[in-house]
């Protein structure tokens, strides 16, 4: 959500337990080679027109930034992740 801050206390939480439930499948559904589920997350930037702090281009830009970030470029607002991403995704 939209924010007066770039990070608050309730985001640190929450990526926590996403992070958690993250493991708990990747360990219950294991796969080989690489894990089978990932957290993506993509930080706020500042939105000076709005006078607040917001995901880039929210639905549109998350799905441009998505199949950048598949394609190996690490030039977007996701965090960076816990284990690399599949090198051949074939389906978004």
């Amino acid at each position: 959500p939209d924010s007066k801050t770039e990070i608050d206390a309730a985001d640190i939480e929450i990526l926590q337990y996403a992070r958690d439930e993250i493991a708990r499948l990747n360990a219950r559904y294991p796969s080989e080679g690489s894990p089978r589920f990932y957290l993506l997350h993509r930080r706020r930037l500042y939105n000076q027109a709005q006078g607040c702090w917001m995901g880039w281009e929210r639905k549109r830009g998350k799905l441009h930034e998505l199949n950048l970030l598949l394609r190996g470029d690490s030039d977007t607002t996701f965090l960076p992740l816990d284990v690399p991403l599949p090198e051949k995704a074939v389906y978004v």
